[in-house]
């Protein structure tokens, strides 16, 4: 007969080794059998959902040109990973998925010392989780329970943008020198995001036809695509903007306008 050994070290608790065993006990028999003779855990879920959704490989890339393409975003997984370990996990781990209700849910993510946009996070990470464990069998299709929790505040700032007049915009470029003053232009007279600008490519500009195509962008050094479809999109540049460029590339024609020893080149 078949045996597995856990490890002491990776599985140190009983709870960690159960949700372990379950995953073997998933894989020899069929999703349903397995629902219905046991009682399958969200770490059993979280435990596929970060191997099937390769969290620590995306987390794990160099700083530079993103290796993963077809995954989440580094910042996302990133995200995804934190959550999991210090809030999901410690709290749902152990309980069975039929056993989690939404009141209590909704109690926990109130409790959480986090902003309210974090909780909104935390919140949608639960709503994906439930939704694969459906997708797995691993519970009925039904209502996802995040659907009736509401949290409020999640999509309110809680500091004021600051708003820059012509004439500060004006004073600020007279006293930043190169290349963060071109930098400063690109984001101002485009809209760009800080995460743009700095995966702006010359490769990307086309002088000719007056328009530039924002469709990377950079977080903690990683460059992926940009943050949302509608980012990804033609930008056009007027004469004066395109001097701008070109006083700044010289004899480049390929690579990062704004490079930096953070995404793994220099300027």
């Amino acid at each position: 007969m078949p045996q597995i050994t856990l490890s002491a070290l990776e599985y140190p608790t009983e709870t960690k080794a159960l949700v372990r065993l379950q995953a073997e006990v998933l894989r020899i028999n069929d999703p349903k059998a397995f629902r219905e003779h046991n009682k399958p855990t969200l770490g059993l879920v979280i435990d596929r959902f970060t191997t099937e959704e390769r969290l620590e490989e995306i987390v794990r890339q160099p700083p530079g040109e993103a290796t993963i393409l077809d995954g989440f975003f580094w910042s996302t997984a990133h995200g995804y990973r934190n959550y999991l370990k210090r809030h999901v996990r410690p709290k749902w781990e152990a309980k069975p998925i039929a056993d989690i209700k939404a009141l209590e849910i909704s109690e926990w993510l109130k409790s959480l010392p986090l902003s309210p946009k974090t909780r909104g996070h935390v919140g949608a990470l639960m709503h994906l989780l439930f939704e694969r464990a459906m997708l797995w069998e691993l519970m009925d299709v039904q209502r996802n329970p995040m659907e009736l929790v509401k949290l409020k505040g999640t999509s309110k700032r809680l500091k004021k943008p600051q708003i820059l007049t012509p004439e500060k915009f004006q004073e600020l470029v007279s006293k930043v020198r190169e290349p963060y003053r071109a930098m400063v232009i690109v984001a101002m007279c485009t809209g760009m995001r800080v995460s743009e600008v700095l995966a702006f490519r010359w490769e990307h500009i086309d002088f000719e036809a007056g328009a530039m195509l924002v469709q990377q962008g950079v977080v903690n050094g990683r460059i992926g695509k940009v943050k949302t479809k509608a980012s990804n999109d033609y930008v056009p540049i007027d004469p004066e903007f395109a001097q701008v460029l070109l006083d700044l590339k010289g004899p480049r024609t390929s690579g990062l306008v704004f490079p930096s020893h953070v995404t793994g080149g220099s300027y």
